[in-house]
């Protein structure tokens, strides 16, 4: 009787199970909650994030994990990706979930890179935002172990040959022999062992050797294809990291195509911060006053300077797109009293009139009214854009119309003036 009409099958998080002879009980998987209401099992809306159960990976290989919703949304969910450590990359770092396409998994893969550093991860999913029943579904998390065997097996080697070798605190991370003195010294959590076998020590420099490739790589957090928009004003961020560890400071420029877009300086991985440590570029959009559209830029990161001969060699630069989102409007902008102001004849009022952005060019208003029984004055306005030599009244700096009852002495009633 559990499987009539097949009830929380399709779902990963709960099934059903018999309980008592006639009775239908649902258990979720995640708490190991009994309920009797299936609906409360199978569509609490949440994350899940899966994949082979004490899984581990060789660096430099790629793990496959599965993200799926447990319930169907009603909207488009979005799901941002994470790794707690840098040498594990996942990939994409955004998917996207529709009211129409939600049931099936996507595949986040894990790229994990030769680290002397790690050797686990934990990978993250949050609900970014969409369908309001999800923004408050708990993140789903899941546990990788890194592994390489040929550093693993150097390490069993510098013991079997009965090197000085002893583990004061954490994984062995790297050496070098030195002719001088005949010895090796390990260098790890910043502790130094030295060793007498210079095969062992060789081969443990032969794994690092082949760890140090110099490079660098920009991490956006985007899916493939999904490029940053910010709004004029906002900013994005995006990380850079070294590929290995240099023998001396790297400077990378990050610099812009479009003037809209302005970046942080450079970026420097020194001994101040350490090499394997990611750093976060900042790029902001300019707040202008010019209604130019949405921009596209490019930004790109390179090496500017160091003095290690492998960065110093011409490695390509590498560049990542952002476009910025124009809040600037063309129009006129009018204050007044009120939309209809009462003026009598003889008097006068006051209309404040300004631009809605900043003009690339001169702008000259006419003014005008639509009855001669209104007067209005200056019949002109200039203004001058803010990038204009010797200045003028710009596009925010309101001027003054001064519309004027005409005192006619002849009774023809209330007049109705539009001013334009």
């Amino acid at each position: 009787f559990w499987n009539r009409k097949g009830w929380c099958h399709s779902y990963s998080d709960c099934k059903i199970v018999p309980w008592g002879w006639g009775q239908k009980w649902y258990k979720d998987a995640a708490s190991g909650a009994m309920v009797r209401d299936h609906t409360a099992c199978c569509r609490v809306p949440a994350i899940l994030l899966t994949g082979p159960a004490g899984l581990v990976v060789e660096e430099g290989d790629t793990a496959a994990l599965s993200l799926v919703l447990a319930a169907a949304p009603t909207g488009d969910v979005t799901v941002d990706v994470a790794s707690s450590d840098p040498h594990c990359r996942p990939s994409p770092r955004r998917a996207l979930f529709t009211a129409d396409s939600w049931s099936g998994a996507q595949t986040i893969s894990v790229a994990t890179l030769f680290s002397r550093f790690y050797d686990a991860c934990v990978i993250t999913a949050h609900v970014e935002g969409g369908a309001a029943e999800y923004t408050t579904a708990a993140d789903a998390t899941f546990a990788l172990s890194t592994t390489d065997p040929e550093r693993a097996a150097c390490v069993e080697k510098r013991l079997a040959d009965g090197t000085k070798w002893h583990d004061l605190d954490g994984p062995v991370y790297d050496c070098e022999w030195y002719a001088q003195g005949n010895r090796c010294l390990l260098q790890g959590n910043g502790y130094r062992n030295e060793f007498t076998a210079q095969e062992a020590c060789c081969q443990c420099r032969d794994v690092a050797e082949r760890d140090n490739v110099p490079a660098f790589e920009i991490e956006t957090g985007l899916a493939a294809g999904e490029v940053a928009e910010i709004v004029e004003g906002a900013s994005t961020t995006f990380t850079v990291y070294l590929g290995s560890e240099p023998t001396h400071a790297v400077t990378l420029s990050v610099t812009s195509d479009n003037a809209d877009c302005q970046p942080m300086g450079d970026v420097v991985f020194d001994g101040a911060h350490p090499w394997f440590m990611p750093q976060t570029v900042t790029v902001s959009a300019v707040d202008e006053d010019v209604d130019d559209g949405d921009q596209d830029c490019a930004i790109t990161v390179e090496v500017r300077e160091t003095e290690d001969e492998g960065y110093r060699a011409m490695l390509p630069a590498q560049a990542t797109a952002v476009k910025t989102l124009d809040d600037d409007v063309t129009g006129i902008v009018l204050s007044c009293e009120a939309e209809r102001v009462r003026v009598q004849e003889g008097r006068n009022t006051t209309i404040l009139v300004e631009l809605a952005s900043d003009p690339t060019e001169e702008v000259v208003l006419a003014v005008a009214s639509s009855r001669a029984d209104c007067r209005v004055y200056p019949t002109e306005l200039a203004f001058a854009p803010s990038t204009a030599a010797g200045g003028g009244p710009r596009f925010d700096a309101a001027q003054a119309v001064t519309v004027t009852a005409v005192a006619d002495k002849v009774d023809d009633d209330d007049q109705t003036c539009n001013v334009t």
